[in-house]
């Protein structure tokens, strides 16, 4: 079965922290002066598509605008994942998204900030696709979640400076993600 919702854009995730409008409510459309880290990670839009190639085999598309509207890029190491997380809120499935625009500076090269998501740049769409063998995960309806982690599991997920985080650090992308 393929999702319903499937290129459709992404609905669930919320809303740039100092916008009054609908919190379920996308793409983005303004921004206002954020209250967090010198960096305010924010999503402009995007889009997922889950589709059944054969079997149990099913292809995933997430594509994201990541915008910094922050004064400064993100230094640190930080991975972008997505999770297939159950009713129960178990994660059934999950991959590091493969964006790097959290990277960080090498060691090489320490003041070499120009990998990193700028802050007053314009949004930076980053796509790609990703396969799910469904073999090891039970029939159902999944929730698609971004979550943010340190690659040495020692600091909390890194927050964005939208509404919708959930109580383990990550943001809902997709409400239904069906699994036959």
């Amino acid at each position: 079965d393929s999702n319903p919702s499937a290129a459709n854009p992404i609905f669930c995730l919320g809303n740039v922290k100092s916008h009054e409008a609908d919190p379920v409510v996308f793409p983005l459309s303004t921004v206002g002066e954020m209250e967090i880290d010198p960096y305010s990670l924010i999503l402009t839009a995007g889009t997922v598509s889950f589709t059944l190639s054969s079997g149990r085999i099913y292809n995933l598309y997430v594509s994201l605008n990541w915008q910094n509207t922050g004064n400064a890029p993100v230094y640190e190491q930080w991975q972008v994942w997505y999770q297939l997380r159950d009713t129960a809120n178990n994660v059934a499935w999950e991959t590091n998204s493969g964006f790097s625009k959290f990277q960080g500076p090498s060691n090489t090269n320490p003041f070499d900030t120009t990998k990193l998501l700028q802050p007053g740049e314009a949004p930076y769409t980053y796509g790609n696709s990703y396969t799910v063998d469904a073999n090891s995960i039970a029939p159902g309806t999944y929730k698609l979640n971004l979550i943010i982690k340190d690659p040495n599991g020692y600091r909390q997920p890194l927050p964005l400076a939208i509404y919708g985080r959930q109580g383990y650090g990550g943001y809902i992308l997709s409400n239904t993600i069906n699994i036959a």
